[in-house]
């Protein structure tokens, strides 16, 4: 292998109205011959680094491989940029590359990531991340932008996946972006502070809008009335109260355009071929080879829907009123206690724009104004369920299919001296002697929702902390105190089996005095094959704990409803494999580009799937993230859910999918400052109407995707027919 030496590149001026803003090629790799890349990368020592030729490789002669699959880490490295040295500081840098993923990694997140790293003095930390799908075959573009301030050191590009796995990467390019000393405010953290995604980032930056030319004084408040980003302009903006009766008009319009289609009162599938018993309730079958749920009417139901129905969103507005022309108004100021990153552990004022917007729209914004405009929506654009957090007082007297959304009783945690990955909630231990009765009180909240004949199931939790690796749980609680009750748990369930201590000594190879000294030490892991086998069967006890009571506390509430379990983000094949075992239907939240090749890790039972959420995002009109998805703009956006949904439909096991979610964020973010363009309306209520259109799309050829039966559900717009 020859050495190869770094490219810099020119220098490429860029003009706007303001000022010059200078844009430098750091780095141009299209990895076309084979060579050794180690004066440009730092490859790290478990990364196995191939060259990929010809028609194999994504672009031109060749690609470069990297392939971790073998390494045991949580977060795996695989190359950092550059190999010496560190990014220049008081920079922005875009970074653009093609991938490909070879093999799928070994965890069912099946996750990529590309980030930066720096040090401010002696503090290390991540800069910014990009996530993107490597489940096996999944291919891309992603771009990723970042800042580097002034006077941080040590920065470097990582790239990175989740357990491991198998990329290629081509067409890497960086760029180094220098902004004028007069828009240097622009990097500094109050500027955009409490919000995940600022105008800087991947996918919205462009160097061509004027703002980022613009002085503070200029810039500031970026917000409108209408909770819109002020420096911008995208079709549909709202500029004035009267607009919204214009959109009101629009809106009328544009359904007119969209097919008319047929069936029951529950959104089921009207075909004399497919007909089965009405028990009044949904009920999952299997039919012909796939998994579907049967509407109360007895026909065919596949759940086509959005979560956070009608729910708004505040954003946070102290230390920072300076963002916003107008937050005034009583009614939609609230305080709020939960928060993250910026907010975190504080209690702050937040301002709901929706509320106001949606007073000045409809003169009301109470959920009984709202639901005959939600109705309508619904089955005009072929919806057919009302998925998690939509609000509850919308979903009472619907006459459209929902979910209950509702949470178990998760007050104690467990407190152990090994360090769990726990992102949304610490660990709950489940064997707290209050977690039964406290669910079984929280489901009963929701009794009369449940009853309801609309309400297709319930989830309870969502992305609970489930660790990625089998016996990471069981080693944390050996880590906690003698008096934690899941450790308690832990010594009846060895003490039933062995008995004594002495062989439970002899099977981990332990030094136990007797049982009070197993619950009292908390440095101790077996290592013997007897030892492994007992933490996992436990583990499966604490999983089945779980899932049983909660099942149990639905089933007590309200026994003919369906539970849909919690919504598995991040998980292992054991809490999977439990799951299918106590759920009607189990539950995934799946960000991904398509699903096609799902499926239950092997040992589940046989259950039909819903995924609770999936997304992607436009980055082309007021709201900075583009989401866990991104895309340039709405029509990208509008493929994109098409190929998921219907990736979905056609996935034999699938039997529904819930798009994240009704309203776009905030441009200043939520509690947690997430703040993506995702919603099928936007923050003034307008319709997505490139998104809604992909959304009928998809509608209008439901069934017969899902059953191969061709012209039974497009329906021409003049038919008269009873639509649900």
């Amino acid at each position: 292998m020859k050495k190869y030496a770094l490219f810099l590149g020119v220098v490429v001026s860029s003009f706007c109205a303001f000022a010059k803003v200078e844009s430098k090629v750091v780095l141009n790799e299209r990895f076309e011959t084979d060579i050794d890349y180690s004066s440009i990368f730092k490859i790290e020592d478990n990364c196995k680094i191939s060259f990929v030729k010809g028609k194999d490789a994504i672009s031109g002669e060749g690609s470069i491989l990297l392939d971790t699959l073998n390494d045991k880490a949580e977060w795996p490295i695989m190359m950092r940029y550059p190999a010496i040295g560190s990014l220049e500081d008081g920079k922005i840098y875009k970074v653009t590359f093609k991938y490909k993923a070879v093999a799928d990694s070994l965890t069912s997140g099946k996750t990529g990531y590309v980030y930066a790293n720096a040090h401010d003095g002696d503090k290390s930390f991540r800069v910014g991340t990009m996530t993107y799908d490597i489940t096996k075959g999944a291919k891309d573009t992603v771009v990723f932008s970042f800042i580097i301030k002034k006077k941080w050191t040590n920065a470097t590009l990582s790239f990175s996946t989740h357990k491991g796995g198998s990329v290629m990467i081509d067409n890497l390019k960086i760029e180094s972006i220098d902004f004028p000393e007069t828009s240097n405010w622009i990097l500094e953290k109050k500027s955009f502070m409490g919000m995940r995604k600022s105008p800087i980032e991947a996918g919205y930056f462009d160097i061509k809008l004027g703002f980022y030319n613009m002085q503070k004084n200029e810039f500031y408040p970026f917000i409108d009335k209408y909770g819109q980003f002020k420096h911008r302009n995208w079709k549909g903006k709202i500029k004035k109260d009267s607009d919204f009766q214009k959109r009101i008009v629009a809106e009328a319009k544009f359904e007119q355009s969209l097919p008319k289609i047929k069936r029951d009162k529950f959104g089921g599938y009207i075909s004399d071929k497919y007909k089965f018993e009405a028990t009044g309730r949904f009920y999952p079958k299997k039919v012909e080879g796939k998994w579907y749920l049967i509407s109360p009417e007895g026909n065919l139901f596949w759940s086509q829907g959005v979560d956070c129905v009608g729910a708004h969103q505040g954003t946070p507005i102290s230390d920072r009123e300076f963002y916003f022309e107008d937050v005034t108004g009583k009614k939609y100021i609230g305080e709020q206690e939960r928060g993250m990153f910026d907010y975190a552990g504080r209690v702050f004022k937040t301002f709901t724009f929706t509320r106001r917007n949606m007073d000045i729209k409809y003169g009301a914004d109470d959920m009984g104004t709202y639901r005959p405009i939600v109705e309508r929506r619904f089955k005009t654009w072929g919806l057919n369920t009302c998925g998690a957090w939509s609000t509850v007082d919308l979903l009472e007297g619907i006459t459209v299919p929902y979910t209950v959304y509702a949470s178990s009783s998760m007050k104690m945690v467990l407190e152990s001296k090994k360090k769990l990955v726990e992102y949304w909630r610490k660990f709950p231990d489940y064997f707290d002697p209050n977690f039964e009765k406290g669910t079984m009180a929280r489901m009963r909240a929701y009794k009369t929702l449940m009853d309801s004949p609309y309400c297709v199931g319930v989830f309870v939790d969502n992305e609970l902390p489930w660790q990625n690796n089998p016996l990471d749980t069981p080693k944390a609680v050996l880590a906690t105190a003698s008096t934690q009750p899941t450790k308690i748990a832990f010594k009846d369930f060895l003490q039933k089996k062995y008995n004594n201590i002495s062989k439970l000594n002899g099977a981990w190879d332990s030094s136990y005095s007797d049982w009070d000294a197993f619950l009292s030490t908390d440095d101790f892991v077996p290592k013997t094959k007897e030892g492994e086998a007992d933490m996992l069967a436990f583990e499966r006890k604490i999983y089945e704990r779980y899932f049983s009571v909660c099942r149990a506390a639905v089933k007590a509430v309200s026994p003919n409803v369906l539970y849909l379990g919690c919504r598995l983000a991040w998980t292992n094949p054991i809490v999977a494999q439990v799951s299918s075992e106590y759920c009607d239907v189990v539950s995934y939240n799946l960000y991904r580009n398509n699903v096609a090749g799902f499926k239950l890790p092997e040992g589940s039972q046989d259950k039909p799937v819903i995924i609770g959420e999936y997304h992607f995002g436009d980055q082309s009109r007021g709201v900075f993230g583009g989401g866990l998805r991104p895309r340039k703009n709405a029509k990208e956006q509008a493929e994109a859910y098409i190929d998921y949904t219907e990736s979905a439909i056609e996935n034999p096991i699938v039997v529904g999918a819930h798009w994240f979610q009704w309203f776009d964020q905030p441009t200043t973010g939520r509690f947690d400052g997430e703040n993506y363009a995702i919603g099928l309306v936007d923050i003034c209520d307008t319709p997505n109407y490139e998104l809604v259109k992909a959304v009928a799309n998809v509608a209008s050829r439901l069934y017969e995707l899902r059953t191969g039966v061709k012209g039974e559900t497009r329906k021409e717009n003049t038919e008269k027919t009873t639509t649900y």
